[in-house]
């Protein structure tokens, strides 16, 4: 079974794995870590590093963080460089984490990378786009 670890600002990532296991049910190895102002980054990289590595069964590691640039995406950048069973996917959103956690036992590390950076797109819409062509249809 691949290892999800997300990794944001904040609560973020433990808000996102609540709102997950409220819709897919307690999952095992999905992992949240929330860097916080007076945290020290050597000592939220050194775990971050630590768990990963916990994780990775032989199936691999994806690593989802918040945005390109921020601390955790700079500490998980590090990390995935010279890994061959890591990936990591920056921007994540709740429609990719729910592909992450509904596909990871049926594809590889780099075909569930490349779904969830799919999804985690197509996720992205306009609201009121969507439902006045919705009301137009329907007419």
């Amino acid at each position: 079974m691949i290892g999800i670890i997300i990794a944001t600002h904040g609560g973020l990532a433990e808000g996102m794995i609540d709102g997950m296991e409220l819709l897919c049910g307690k999952q095992d190895k999905v992992v949240p870590f929330g860097l916080r102002i007076e945290d020290d980054l050597d000592v939220f990289s050194e775990e971050i590093i630590r768990k990963a590595h916990e994780l990775d069964d032989g199936d691999g590691v994806l690593l989802l963080v918040d945005f390109i640039g921020g601390s955790p995406a700079n500490i998980t950048g590090r990390l995935l460089v010279g890994e061959q069973n890591m990936e990591g996917i920056a921007g994540v959103n709740f429609p990719m984490l729910l592909e992450a956690v509904n596909s990871r036992d049926e594809g590889t590390l780099k075909e569930v990378t490349k779904q969830c950076k799919a999804v985690g797109t197509m996720g992205i819409a306009d609201i009121k786009e969507r439902m006045e062509q919705s009301m137009d249809e329907d007419e």
